[in-house]
């Protein structure tokens, strides 16, 4: 059984099970920027936050391939849709999830 940590009720992260170490967070709101940064790096998690798609994609074309995408639907420039076809253009198959 996993450990609730005693101040926010959140299981502790298994590392032994979690196939999700990097993640990457895109999100024109600086709020839920340092917000899903600061949750999911106290869960111990490496996060690398961008505020927009095109800074997304310089991270994938880098090689800087993360585990999870967290990317927000709507953003001004590229929403989320046209940086998911992007992504998948690329032959990426990295797991997204699609915030909003």
């Amino acid at each position: 059984m996993s450990q609730k940590s005693r101040r926010s009720g959140i299981p502790a992260k298994d590392s032994a099970r979690s196939d999700f170490q990097r993640v990457l967070v895109v999100d024109d709101s600086e709020g839920i920027r340092v917000f899903l940064t600061h949750l999911l790096g106290i869960r111990g998690y490496e996060v690398e936050a961008v505020e927009d798609g095109i800074k997304a994609l310089e991270v994938i074309d880098r090689g800087g391939i993360p585990d999870l995408i967290l990317l927000d639907i709507m953003m001004p420039g590229m929403n989320g849709m046209e940086v998911l076809a992007n992504i998948r253009a690329r032959n990426t198959q990295v797991p997204i999830v699609m915030i909003s």
